[in-house]
């Protein structure tokens, strides 16, 4: 049985699920890259690793590519995401399976024109093909998708699944411990749609109501300039500490000694990785509802606290804030379910049986919840 994922470019976010695939295939397993990686992910560190045995480059030239188009349309099953169409036509024109995983559509407000302009694209290429299914890797995939027409009843729950780390909850929570005071921290480019500026203003409460905190920011960008002056202005210099961006491996360190992850994208945020590590690191989150990986990976006041406006953000900010049997018991539910329902080896022992089910019945029911149960709109 042969598996092919399609992406664009082989990185992190792919890493560990095509590991996992090629160990439960027997190595019947290719990764199909179609482009270069560019030099913004490069300089972020995406590509500093050597490519596994299973990567294809389809991008270096016509053989290649030939080869790459062969192997997709001679395999059982192949994942796709972002990349070129042309590479699956002529499988969905033979009536094949593929997965396509996407994130949610309307990212940003979108007029009608905009609406209609990409439905007829995505209509066009994929998702009017009954052999076509979608994997979404977002909570609001489906409803984007289905307010289209496409992917009716065929949508099903994916995500990223970045490598988990192996100290237990114990050595983690013993880490926290050493903390001596709330240990919070902000991760992301400093971009108008990840809104550092709230971070800004939670500092601002917790210090208004006397509460002893700090707050470490990982990232740079645009608005870094705007941010540090605010600091300045409202002497919060003393509370939050910048760092720019910094290695993954870096940003785990920070994470597992944090207390509490504060997630504060809006509906810009496609997934959101930052989410699966912190809860990884048994960070007690609140996070922004328009999050895509949120309506996946949170269930409000059992594993992470998820709110719809500021007054919220707040309100369960200062409850974290304020009880360490709070922050305890959700980083305790927040590691478990990275650790048992959603990571790489999860999505590898269950995609086999998941594709089989669909090829023969058209659905697939097998699993309640997780990753590749049926999404709810």
């Amino acid at each position: 049985m042969k598996i092919v994922f399609v992406s664009n470019t082989f990185h992190h976010h792919q890493a560990n699920v095509s590991e996992n695939l090629y160990e439960v295939t027997g190595g019947n397993y290719a990764f199909i890259e179609t482009e270069p990686m560019n030099s913004e992910r490069i300089n972020l560190g995406w590509g500093n690793f050597c490519l596994p045995e299973y990567v294809r480059q389809a991008w270096k030239g016509k053989k290649e590519k030939d080869e790459c188009v062969a192997l997709i349309n001679g395999a059982e099953y192949v994942i796709f995401g972002a990349a070129s169409k042309e590479f699956i036509a002529e499988r969905l024109k033979a009536g094949k399976l593929v997965f396509v995983y996407s994130e949610h559509l309307f990212k940003q407000e979108a007029n009608r024109v905009v609406r209609f302009a990409k439905g007829v694209k995505y209509w066009l290429i994929a998702g009017r093909y009954k052999n076509a299914y979608l994997l979404c890797a977002s909570g609001y995939a489906a409803r984007d998708y289905n307010s289209l027409g496409l992917y009716r009843g065929k949508t099903y729950k994916y995500g990223y699944f970045p490598e988990y780390q192996h100290k237990s909850y114990q050595q983690l929570l013993e880490i926290k411990k050493k903390n001596p005071m709330i240990h919070i921290v902000w991760v992301g480019r400093l971009i108008d749609w990840k809104h550092p500026e709230k971070a800004i203003l939670c500092a601002e409460m917790l210090r208004s109501n006397g509460i002893a905190f700090h707050m470490d920011m990982i990232g740079n960008g645009a608005l870094q300039e705007r941010i540090e002056n605010s600091l300045h202005e409202k002497q919060l210099e003393d509370f939050i500490t910048l760092h720019g961006s910094m290695p993954t491996n870096k940003v785990h360190e920070y994470m597992e000694r944090a207390d509490i992850h504060l997630f504060t994208s809006d509906h810009g945020e496609g997934w959101g990785a930052v989410l699966n590590e912190s809860m990884d690191s048994a960070c007690a989150v609140v996070a922004d509802n328009r999050i895509g990986s949120v309506l996946h990976l949170i269930k409000h006041e059992q594993n992470g606290l998820v709110y719809e406006n500021d007054g919220k953000l707040f309100e369960y900010l200062k409850c974290l804030a304020e009880s360490s049997q709070l922050r305890e018991r959700l980083g305790k539910a927040a590691y478990s379910t990275i650790h048992d329902e959603w990571n790489a080896k999860m999505v590898a022992n269950r995609f086999i049986p998941f594709a089989q089910e669909i090829e023969q019945k058209g659905y697939c029911d097998l699993y309640a919840e997780g990753v590749l149960s049926k999404t709810q709109i």
